[in-house]
């Protein structure tokens, strides 16, 4: 990136003799002459002149390569900058995923991704289940982590996670006294869960886990598709089908236990099918970083 008369300028003044450093450039010696000259001319002054050591810069040729080896150093460090840019090392990527992801999966993977790769400005973002693969596929999002996510037109999905599914009830409850709840033994339990709207996928592995063990869910629709306050467990004494990350955050009065023989809770990776050329290679690196971590988090395989 540096002006190539100050480049050859810099090499016969550090070396001494124009033949050197022609043989540094790996060029002819003419043309680090010709250049050489065509910079005297440019500045108006004479930068170089030959005594009994060889060839010394003058007083001008001294401060020119003062300063030139400064905008040397600043020209190759910018050079590795953009460089960076145009293999994904460096850049900017915006993740989305929703609330319910915020209290395990979501944070582990994004720490993950800032750690493997600390150049890279990433940018969360929570947004409501039903969104995020629509932002993946407008490019409002590069990346989007969803749980039991459905297909969207144009964007791919990669499965990141499979969580084990269990119950949330409060821990006064007989069935907490187990260690491992069978899901049969919720035919008689009211199941609170978001409308389908909200998240089609999760509404229907909840409720299709159910009918397989045998019995129609008593559901309790609530407004929100996360309540962090688990309102409808803690005062309206229904319990609630969740992957094993809501552990953490879930405040005290509930426990968490895992269902014998239940399904397993995907959480997917989403991104566009055919990623923005300007984006690609900060994107798929950033895709190698998540997937390094969920092997890291003993998720998923090598």
């Amino acid at each position: 990136m540096l002006d190539r008369r100050l480049l050859y300028f810099l090499a016969v003044a550090r070396e001494g003799s124009f033949s050197r450093a022609a043989d540094v450039l790996h060029v002819a010696q003419p043309a680090v002459s010709r250049q050489v000259a065509l910079l005297e001319a440019e500045v108006g002054v004479r930068l170089l002149e030959r005594s009994s050591a060889g060839v010394v810069p003058t007083d001008a040729g001294q401060r020119l390569l003062e300063r030139g080896a400064a905008l040397e150093r600043e020209a190759t460090a910018l050079h590795e900058e953009l460089r960076a840019f145009g293999v994904g090392h460096r850049g900017r990527v915006a993740l989305g995923y929703s609330t319910s992801l915020g209290y395990g999966t979501a944070p582990l993977l994004i720490e993950g991704l800032r750690r493997r790769l600390p150049a890279v400005e990433v940018h969360p973002r929570l947004l409501p289940t039903p969104e995020l693969g629509r932002a993946v596929r407008e490019g409002t999002l590069d990346l989007a982590l969803v749980r039991s996510a459905g297909q969207v037109h144009g964007v791919d999905a990669e499965v990141l996670r499979r969580e084990r599914l269990g119950v949330l009830l409060v821990a006064d409850d007989p069935l907490a006294a187990s260690d491992m709840v069978d899901l049969a033994a919720l035919a008689d339990q009211t199941i609170s869960l978001h409308d389908r709207a909200a998240n089609p996928g999760h509404y229907d592995l909840v409720v299709g886990a159910c009918r397989a063990a045998g019995f129609e869910p008593r559901l309790l629709h609530v407004g929100t598709p996360f309540d962090p306050s688990y309102g409808a467990l803690i005062e309206g004494g229904a319990v609630s089908l969740a992957g094993e990350s809501s552990q953490v955050g879930t405040p005290a009065p509930l426990v968490w236990r895992p269902l014998r023989d239940a399904p397993r809770v995907p959480i997917s990776l989403l991104r566009r099918g055919t990623p923005d050329d300007g984006d690609g290679a900060v994107v798929a690196r950033a895709v190698e970083a998540l997937r390094a971590e969920a092997v890291a988090q003993g998720w998923t395989a090598p």
